[in-house]
């Protein structure tokens, strides 16, 4: 359709020989920061209607192009690659802006859309502000030139002023955005109520109480319980844990986890400028690139008041970082031509094992005869055995359930060996003695650090004014060298302090006690943390023989292991003491359910020690005369004592007479007035043992035994009596 020309022509542009297009008339309008108003986009696009409307133009509304919030110099943006692909397929004849810089602040971007437009695709540019009109002015491209110059000039001198103000809010140890999680910022108390132009009120970092809660779960996580990354994800996720303030989506991702426990901002060393954005003269890219530390030492700060982590947990955090990285190196798929690592697994490795334990036992079980790790195996996943049986090269045919040599491992551990009075008295003496070496020895060795930081920190300045009046390399990598020294030396003085805080008063019983309840309590749990200790306290290896019982077709295996208590105190109490090394101990234990008169055994020799009965004590039981035999048996075996003779014990229970038993029904008869013939009858007993259970219940109770001529003589009265 044709459109009607909207107003008179301008009586200062020139007419007659100019083509009016009827169709085809667009503009496109830009505007680079959210903190522009977006209004923006609404009056340019006005002021193209305008300048169109004086020409006797009318731009297409669906014609017209925008972007929002989005840089010039960026070479992909929605908006103008819709202008672009819209005029090459033919559909524009004129273009309006309101000047080359909304259009693009790359001189080179700018020059060449604008040549492909108008020498290609035949379309006329008009551009308001700068007096461009390329189907009227010939040297458009020399103006082209020289405003796309001005124009991205005008965007590197901005970036230059935008890193001084910057980099001034920094030397004020204010903020500049740069917080991350855990952190926030609020204005200075005398900038909340500013007003005028410039209101935007000055900041300080904050600690967010309920961020850094995460923080330090995280962290404890990590460190403590061992977790890996993806299982602490998976419960960020699950407990609806938040995130940074400029995170784009709302859940964790196990390699954010890493930017957490590598910031060091959490131990209070806030740095600023590291890295700076370089932009691809070509393609308009933005990438970040390292600036030198001569650049970004200056802007280093320490602030304590914004610690949430302590140094030994981050140190230690540092360390499993770095060896999950050495575990999974050896195990990354590598380019056969260039030998690079890529980024896929290729199996696993013992270290990997150690490292991320699939269970308690992970790497720990020994095959006694040919040396190779146990793996689990079964349904489930519920056993273990080796491997080597299955390709014929050891013997070793036994499982071993993997859940009942666990529980019994702990027991023995936790309850007996931890639990011992002589293992109390041996840790503490250890204990005593190396806090005795540090107490000596600790503020000598802080001095002489702190001595030597401080040397350092001088070289580091006096390299940053060469380097400030010399460009030279080697400069670079003297300081790139003495900062990293720095680094190290700062870490052990923290070691250092944290130890020197260990304990005011020497070790003591309750202490020691205290530790190893913490150190069954760790055990108990069954974790990737537990698996640590315990593999620290059998030394990383149990041996597991095959127990072959005669006449028996089903075996069992027997553990083998030493417990070694100078890694009870290195690997639970504290790293950082130096513990002389202790005796270890011998287990051995049998895995294996016992049958019932073994699990019997102690319990009916307490019963018949009592005095109970055979017949007694299988009705407690309920078991068969057979299993408290072998109970007996197997009792006296363990206990190293030779079994007595039955026939011997026989007088241990006393001697109970008929008339004893038959007590209380003897006397119930008897108050029935019968005679002692029929009730020895009824009860199918001799007349004498009736008469002795009448003299015992009337002497037990300090009456007189009744005459038996007396009582015949009453009870034929009686009945005489009755007779109507």
């Amino acid at each position: 359709m044709t459109r009607r020309r909207g107003g008179s022509a301008d009586p200062n542009e020139p007419d007659g020989d100019v083509n009016v297009p009827a169709t085809g008339v667009a503009s496109y309008a830009r505007y680079s920061s959210d903190l522009q108003d977006s209004r923006s986009i609404t009056d340019q696009q006005r002021k193209c209607r305008d300048r169109a409307g004086s020409l006797g133009l009318a731009i297409d509304r669906s014609l017209e192009f925008c972007d929002e919030a989005i840089s010039g110099a960026k070479h992909h943006r929605a908006g103008f690659e819709a202008l672009m692909a819209a005029a090459r397929r033919g559909e524009i004849k004129v273009v309006l802006f309101e000047n080359l810089s909304r259009l693009a602040r790359d001189v080179g971007l700018t020059i060449n859309t604008l040549k492909e437009l108008v020498y290609r695709h035949k379309v006329r540019i008009i551009s308001i502000d700068d007096g461009i009109d390329t189907q009227t002015n010939q040297q458009w491209e020399y103006i082209t030139v020289i405003l796309g110059v001005q124009n991205e000039q005008y965007l590197k001198m901005l970036a230059k002023f935008v890193h001084r103000g910057q980099e001034g809010v920094v030397l004020d140890g204010l903020c500049v955005g740069d917080y991350c999680f855990g952190y926030g910022s609020e204005p200075l108390a005398d900038q909340i109520d500013r007003r005028g132009k410039n209101s935007k009120p000055k900041k300080k970092y904050v600690i967010v109480p309920e961020h850094a809660a995460w923080v330090v779960c995280i962290f404890q996580w990590f460190t403590v319980e061992r977790r890996s990354l993806r299982w602490i994800t998976r419960e960020l996720n699950k407990n609806n844990a938040p995130k940074d303030h400029r995170s784009s989506t709302p859940k964790w991702h196990h390699q954010q986890l890493r930017g957490v426990l590598t910031n060091r901002k959490y131990i209070g060393e806030w740095s600023w400028g590291r890295r700076k954005n370089e932009r691809d003269p070509i393609s308009g890219a933005i990438r970040q690139v390292d600036r030198s530390p001569v650049e970004y030492e200056k802007w280093h700060r320490t602030l304590p008041g914004l610690k949430i982590i302590d140094e030994e947990a981050f140190v230690q955090a540092q360390a499993l970082l770095a060896e999950s990285a050495s575990a999974l190196a050896a195990v990354r798929q590598t380019d056969a031509n260039s030998r690079k690592q890529k980024g896929h697994l290729n199996g696993t490795t013992s270290q990997a094992s150690e490292r991320w334990p699939r269970h308690l036992l992970s790497g720990l079980i020994v095959c006694g005869e040919c040396g190779r790790n146990f793996q689990v195996s079964g349904n489930m996943s519920r056993y273990m055995a080796c491997p080597g049986y299955a390709v014929g090269e050891c013997s070793c045919k036994t499982t071993l359930r993997r859940e009942l040599a666990e529980n019994l491992l702990l027991n023995e551990i936790t309850n007996r060996l931890l639990a011992d009075p002589l293992v109390v008295e041996g840790l503490l003496d250890s204990a005593a003695e190396a806090w005795r070496e540090i107490t000596a020895t600790g503020p000598a060795n802080t001095l002489a650090v702190e001595q030597k930081l401080g040397d350092v920190k001088r070289r580091i300045e006096k390299l940053m004014n060469l380097c400030e009046t010399e460009d030279s390399p080697d400069l670079k990598k003297r300081l790139i060298a003495r900062c990293a020294e720095r680094d190290a030396l700062q870490q052990k003085l923290a070691q250092l302090s944290t130890a020197s805080c260990i304990s005011v008063a020497p070790p003591t019983e309750e202490w020691i006690i205290s530790q190893l309840s913490d150190m069954r309590e760790l055990i108990s749990s069954k974790g990737p943390a537990a698996h640590a200790a315990l593999r620290a306290l059998v030394d990383g290896r149990i041996v597991a023989y095959e127990v072959k019982t005669p006449g028996r077709s089903r075996f069992y295996h027997r553990l083998k292991f030493d417990v070694q208590l100078y890694n009870v105190l290195s690997s639970t109490i504290s790293a950082n003491l130096v513990f002389k090394e202790l005796e270890g101990c011998k287990v051995e234990l049998d895995v294996r359910e016992p049958p019932q008169y073994e699990a019997l055994a102690e319990q009916i020799k307490v019963d018949f020690d009592a005095g109970l009965s055979i017949a007694e004590i299988k009705t407690k039981h309920g078991c068969s005369y057979t299993v408290i035999d072998k109970a007996m048996k197997h009792w006296h075996e363990i206990n190293g004592v030779s079994r007595p003779d039955g026939r011997s014990l026989r007088g241990r229970l006393p001697k109970q007479r008929a008339s004893d038993q038959l007590l209380e029904q003897v006397m119930e008869l008897w108050g029935l007035d019968l005679p002692v013939r029929e009730i020895a009858a009824r009860l199918e007993c001799g007349l004498e043992t009736v008469r002795a259970a009448v003299v015992t219940w009337h002497e037990s109770r300090g009456l007189p035994v009744p005459d038996g001529r007396v009582r015949r003589k009453s009870i034929r009265l009686k009945r005489e009596n009755d007779i109507p």
